[in-house]
């Protein structure tokens, strides 16, 4: 992830090598050195104002947002929907209904906070869930974007017991062009013939006819 930012040039040359130097991110939970927070701290800094998930997606220029429009558009990308988020789930309506916050914090809900730091369960590859999948006949569609800085084709196959042939390359799945992490939130008319597509059983359209304004 650091290596995407560093080269897209969102961080400095410092701070990727400090990062480099003094972090070790493949273990997981393993504790990490005052350095490498040090680095890390330097680069959320520098990425403060950038969507990580999309890095050519605007800012949002309120942060003090609390409501979407009111006719939102299919068309456009809502920079702020982070903020509509936040203020909904720090409602005490809504915390009611959901059984949330029983302990009445001290502090409003964040989806990033710093109460848990140590994240010991991320799986490095689904195959074994897509090859469950299709083993019980289930269908499967899988697509990839273009803006997510945290795609490393390469990590889960470092763990594999083969040696490379050939480069890598993407040879399979659809793309959806210009979208970040959540693909209906950057590009809903491309998503939503994407999902009715495979719905329907069918192969993916021209999309020439749901290109974004």
């Amino acid at each position: 992830m650091y290596d995407f930012f560093w080269t897209h040039a969102l961080i400095s040359d410092e701070t990727a090598e400090g990062i480099d130097k003094n972090c070790n991110f493949t273990a997981a939970g393993a504790a990490t050195s005052a350095l490498c927070d040090d680095a890390s701290d330097e680069a959320g800094e520098s990425l403060r104002d950038i969507d990580i998930y999309n890095i050519y997606a605007p800012n949002c220029q309120s942060e003090k947002l609390v409501t979407p429009p009111i006719a939102p558009s299919i068309e456009n990308f809502d920079p702020c929907t982070d903020y509509y988020v936040d203020a909904y789930l720090n409602r005490p309506d809504v915390q009611k209904a959901m059984h949330a916050n029983v302990t009445r914090l001290d502090h409003p809900w964040s989806a990033c906070s710093e109460v848990l730091t140590r994240w010991v369960d991320s799986a490095k590859t689904v195959l074994p869930i897509i090859r469950e999948l299709m083993k019980n006949n289930i269908r499967v569609w899988v697509y990839r974007l273009e803006t997510l800085t945290g795609e490393c084709p390469s990590l889960p196959a470092d763990s594999l017991s083969t040696s490379s042939s050939s480069l890598w390359r993407q040879n399979g799945g659809q793309t959806v062009r210009g979208a970040g992490h959540e693909v209906p939130s950057y590009q809903p008319r491309r998503a939503l013939v994407l999902v009715q597509n495979f719905l329907a059983g069918k192969a993916l359209p021209d999309c020439k006819e749901c290109e974004q304004n």
